[in-house]
């Protein structure tokens, strides 16, 4: 079984659980058994995921910044 194996049936287990926190060290368990490349790999994507997460937040609050402040501005 390749490692590339172990990740798919792993990532098919997490996928199907609800507490994501759990789920993911379940998945690092699982697959530092084979790699610990695999593992590097998949904490800096899931470090990425979140990152791009709050970056959205951002932009939308920045957007939605922009349009309050414009309404304060026409009201003066």
């Amino acid at each position: 079984m390749s490692v590339g194996d172990v990740a798919k049936a792993a990532g098919i287990e997490w996928a199907a659980m609800t507490d994501k926190s759990v789920s993911f060290s379940f998945l690092v368990t699982k697959i530092r058994k084979c790699d610990e490349g695999v593992v590097r790999r998949l904490v800096e994507c899931h470090l990425n995921q979140e990152y791009l997460q709050w970056e959205k937040r951002a932009e939308e609050d920045k957007k939605r910044y922009e349009r309050e402040i414009a309404a304060y501005k026409n009201k003066q």
